[in-house]
């Protein structure tokens, strides 16, 4: 890592502490997972902005490609619904999928913590063999082994205890959401609507 980067992720990481200090939705998960779940200030639709997380960053040097992640939750049905939409190759040709998208359920399991339990990843196939798929390509669905399978795989482990997946919130008001999962990761995500904060997400 350069001594540019490191600098501008420490003054990200000052930033981020500062604003824990004075988030403006201590009961972030309020009515999460209820019929008023639409007033929870977490419903909606969050685009990424920055992660610590290694897997959800996305650059054109990258053998991934570059991509753009997004974050939609249905706090009425207590789902979260991430996703990738990966850009066009160099070229511009197709890449091999054009998006993933990753099922949850979620339970607030305080205020500032939400429990998520993986479904289904769903991908979208646009290239096979290295030929191009007409139209939308194909999708795929992959089941997320269930609580029973994971159980038994950590049986055979030293470490029996099952992890679980979670995220605590932050910092949370109209526009911007920032919060670390359970490995210790942070994401900060802005609303699609939020011009300025959008801005920065294009950079």
């Amino acid at each position: 890592i350069s001594r540019e980067v490191g600098e501008a992720a420490d003054k990200i990481f000052s930033i981020i502490d500062d604003l824990s200090k004075v988030n403006p939705n201590p009961e972030a998960t309020k009515h999460f997972g209820t019929q008023q779940g639409a007033t929870c200030k977490l419903h909606g639709s969050w685009k990424l902005l920055f992660t610590t997380a290694a897997d959800a960053t996305f650059s054109t040097k990258s053998k991934r490609g570059d991509a753009r992640a997004s974050n939609e939750v249905d706090a009425v049905a207590g789902k979260v619904m991430n996703i990738i939409e990966f850009s066009p190759r160099p070229d511009g040709s197709k890449p091999a999928v054009s998006k993933l998208q990753v099922r949850l359920r979620a339970t607030a399991l305080s205020a500032t913590r939400v429990g998520l339990e993986f479904k289904y990843v769903k991908a979208s196939l646009q290239r096979i063999f290295g030929l191009e798929l007409p139209g939308r390509g194909i999708p795929l669905w992959f089941p997320v082994p269930g609580p029973t399978l994971t159980r038994l795989l950590f049986f055979f482990r030293k470490v029996k205890d099952v992890p679980k997946a979670f995220f605590d919130v932050v910092y949370l008001d109209d526009q911007l959401r920032i919060h670390r999962t359970g490995e210790g990761n942070l994401f900060v995500q802005v609303r699609p609507d939020w011009e300025e904060g959008m801005e920065v997400s294009r950079r």
